[in-house]
């Protein structure tokens, strides 16, 4: 099975992610760690060559923001599962994740204040570049299932456990 998901920063793809490798027992691959080695933007050749390997595996999840690197994924993936989480969830959760990796380090990555501002406003213009997104998923309708809350998730995961 090849999951893509996507979605805006804050959305959960990385948790749904991780979810859904558990459950199916698929590895799952966060594309911002083929794209940047810690906040260094790897070379494209780089990520062309880790990308490839990746989707020439028989099974994977991967998730990201739909970069163009990427889209190759789209007609490879069984199902592409597109995040569309409300603005105050999303603002939320970046904002949780920050405090979590600042004073708990528990994470990999941290951010700024200034990067996580950053990131708050990238999740507040989603919004406006919502449908230039979705353009990008014109022939693939039948794909494509958007996720809007915790409830369609846990839907969603029960439903992908029945088929693995």
């Amino acid at each position: 099975m090849k999951i893509y998901i996507i979605g805006m920063v804050g959305s959960g793809k990385t948790t749904l992610a991780k979810t859904l490798s558990k459950e199916l027992d698929i590895p799952y691959y966060e594309l911002d760690s083929i794209v940047y080695h810690g906040k260094v933007k790897n070379k494209e050749e780089e990520i062309l060559l880790n990308f490839n390997k990746i989707i020439k595996e028989e099974n994977w999840i991967i998730e990201d923001v739909l970069r163009p690197y990427f889209m190759k994924a789209l007609s490879l993936a069984n199902y592409i599962i597109f995040l569309d989480v409300n603005l105050i969830t999303r603002d939320y959760r970046i904002i949780k994740r920050y405090i979590i990796r600042k004073f708990y380090n528990e994470d990999k990555y941290s951010n700024t204040l200034k990067e996580v501002k950053q990131l708050l406003k990238w999740s507040h213009e989603f919004k406006k570049n919502k449908d230039e997104r979705l353009k990008l998923l014109d022939g693939y309708e039948d794909k494509v299932l958007t996720i809007h809350n915790n409830k369609e998730i846990k839907l969603l995961i029960k439903e992908l456990s029945h088929m693995k």
